[in-house]
Order: C-alpha cells, then sequence, then structure tokens
C-alpha cells in the first residue's frame, strides 16, 4: 500500500475563522524533555460528526473546537486516533475529510501521517462509503517521524481469508530532535470479535522490521527495540492474556496500565470504553475495564514517566450549577477516554 503523508493545508486555514488563533501556536510542553504520546478512538470521527455542538463546561462548541482545545491544553506531542473515517462517494467520487478541519486547530508545528485504510471499506447506503484510517499526529519541533511505502502492516490475518476481515496498522519511525531518543510509532485499532488474533498479530510490524523484510526509514537502525503500540485493542488489559503472549524473541509489552488519577469524580467508576453505546449503561456501574491504551516494549521502561486515562470530566463535563456530569455531551463526543502516556526522551540506553 502507498503511504500518504498529509500536511497542514494554509489555504484553508483563512476560511476558519478560529483556525488563524491556534494555528499559530505552538505546544509549550511542561518539560521540553518530555514527550507526551496519546491515543483516542473518537467514536465515528468523520467530517459530519466533528461539526456536531457539544456542551463544555456548559458552553456550546463544535467538536473538532473541543479536540483542538484539548489536544493544546493537555500538551500532546504524538496523536493516534482510532475510527477516523473518510467519506467516499462512489458517483461522484468526491471525498469528504475530516483532516483540514480537524488540523485548523492544532499548531502549525504538528503535522500528520495519515497512512493507508486499516480495513475493507464500510458501505454507508447505496452511494457512499466510509474509508477508515489510523493517523498519526506528531509535533515536528520534538520529532522528527518518517514514513516508508510499507508503513501498513497486516496484523492477524491476509487478504484470503474469509473471516475475519483483515486489519492494518500505521507505523512510522520518530526521533528525537534533541536526543538519541527514538522509536518506532504504531497507531492500532484492533476487531473487537477477533481482538485476541489481532492483538498478537502485532508481532508482524516487530518481525518485518527487525528482519528487513519491508522498507524502512534510512536512519532506522535494526538494533533498535523500542517500539510503542497506541490505540483501541478492544480486549481488557486488565484481564486478557493476551498481552503476556505478545512475546517477540526476549521483547514483551509492558506491563505498566493507565491509571485513573486520584481525586477525579470518576475514579471509582473509570472506564476507557463504554460497551452499550446505546443505553451507555456501563457508565453507572463500576469498572476497570482498560481497553485503550499506549503500550510499548519493555525497552521503553526506562523512559516511562507516567500512564493516565484521561476522564475529561473534572476538566470539561461538569455541570457548574448542578456539579453533575454531563453525560449527553461527553457520550456524543465519544464512548472512549483517551489515554496519555509521557516519557523523557534524555533516557534511552539503546
Amino acid at each position: 500500500m502507498m503511504a500518504r503523508t498529509l500536511v497542514l493545508c494554509f489555504f484553508f486555514l483563512s476560511c476558519v475563522p478560529f483556525a488563524a488563533s491556534a494555528g499559530s501556536q505552538k505546544i509549550s510542553s511542561n518539560n521540553k524533555d518530555h514527550l507526551n504520546v496519546a491515543t483516542w478512538n473518537i467514536r465515528q470521527t468523520t467530517s459530519e460528526k466533528i461539526n456536531n455542538v457539544i456542551k463544555v463546561n456548559n458552553q456550546p462548541t463544535q467538536i473538532y473546537k473541543f479536540i483542538g482545545r484539548w489536544f493544546i491544553e493537555k500538551n500532546i506531542d504524538i496523536f493516534s486516533i482510532q475510527e477516523f473515517y473518510e467519506k467516499y462517494n462512489l458517483e461522484s467520487k468526491v471525498l469528504d475529510s475530516p483532516l483540514a478541519l480537524l488540523q485548523s486547530q492544532f499548531p502549525s508545528n504538528i503535522k500528520v501521517i495519515l497512512g493507508s485504510e486499516i480495513r475493507s471499506p464500510i458501505p454507508r447506503g447505496n452511494n457512499s462509503e466510509w474509508k477508515e484510517y489510523c493517523p498519526i499526529f506528531y509535533n515536528a519541533d520534538k520529532v522528527r517521524c518518517t514514513a516508508s511505502k510499507d508503513q501498513m502492516v497486516s496484523i492477524g490475518f491476509d487478504f484470503h481469508s474469509l473471516t475475519p476481515t483483515p486489519r492494518y496498522v500505521n507505523w512510522a519511525y520518530c526521533e528525537s530532535l534533541k536526543y538519541k531518543f527514538d522509536f518506532v510509532m504504531t497507531c492500532v485499532h484492533t476487531n473487537f470479535k477477533t481482538a485476541r488474533q489481532h492483538v498478537l498479530g502485532l508481532k508482524n510490524i516487530l518481525a518485518d522490521l527487525t528482519e528487513r523484510r519491508i522498507e524502512v526509514p534510512l536512519r532506522f537502525s535494526f538494533s533498535n527495540t523500542d517500539f510503542i503500540f497506541a490505540g483501541d485493542f478492544n480486549l481488557d488489559r486488565r484481564s486478557s492474556p493476551v498481552f503476556k503472549d505478545l512475546g517477540f524473541e526476549n521483547l514483551l509489552v509492558d506491563g505498566a496500565l493507565p491509571i485513573f488519577k486520584k481525586g477525579t469524580r470518576w475514579n471509582k467508576n473509570a472506564f476507557t470504553k463504554l460497551k452499550d453505546i446505546y443505553t451507555f449503561s456501563e457508565a453507572k456501574k463500576k469498572s476497570t475495564d482498560i481497553y485503550d491504551d499506549v503500550a510499548h516494549t519493555s525497552t521503553m521502561n526506562e523512559s516511562l514517566i507516567s500512564k493516565y486515562a484521561d476522564t475529561l470530566i473534572d476538566d470539561y463535563f461538569i455541570l457548574n450549577k448542578t456539579n453533575k456530569v454531563d453525560m449527553n455531551s461527553l457520550l456524543n463526543l465519544s464512548d472512549h477516554l483517551p489515554v496519555i502516556s509521557s516519557y523523557d526522551m534524555s533516557k534511552d540506553s539503546d
């Protein structure tokens, strides 16, 4: 599959009033030596969806503007999104993408590697279809992320298999501009029905790279064993044994799980995924399910600072007058919570 790397469309910014102020900013991390990596399944991220209005701190806000605000306030440096859909009209051949509108809210130093579709198109009526991508956004002032023509790697199954539908991951080689800190960044969205096989299939990318079966960026060192897998795994990281089986020779995915910071209103009712997207009944039940994660190979433990699930509630979705959670707005945004992991770039022994 041919890679597709996109940068900010400057002509578009002039058409969006809010974009001039957001696009001229640059991320100011709390620590210039730290790298904040985030993943978020923003349910059905289409152009139509991100134009919808939700209430943030009881103020009407379009979803794409909120995502940009959250991105800046959380000092995100690398961001992987799942359920990122482009709509393609089969008759007019018109492509409707949320990418430019979303990027208009990000600082100008944020670039993106979109990659190719991660699975077969999803029919939407008779005349259109959704194509799902797993984009990797990155702070070009901190890291250089490089894709290759073989950046999309199949996990678990091949295209000749009738069931289940195969999935691909989007990967890029990333290196610090200041330190020798480098790693392979991978965006993951597994199929919930066959998540175990797909998670085990992540070993494909380790094998393809280390055994030089695919094209890689020139600067990539095959002795480097640092990999980050960020995404929606569709498996409970707290209980599924499949993560213990995800070994490749002496490489293991880290055992560190996202935590729910103490003091949040949902520290006892935390989730990263609401299972029932029709009634959202899980929101009222005590849960410790961890479906979304920024996982890495064990060699990166030396650089790991923290990993947490952002509940979004205390900062954005508390109704000021009633002090209650605005569940409608939160769930119209997504049925998942983002996970943010921080790494110290000054620590990398390989």
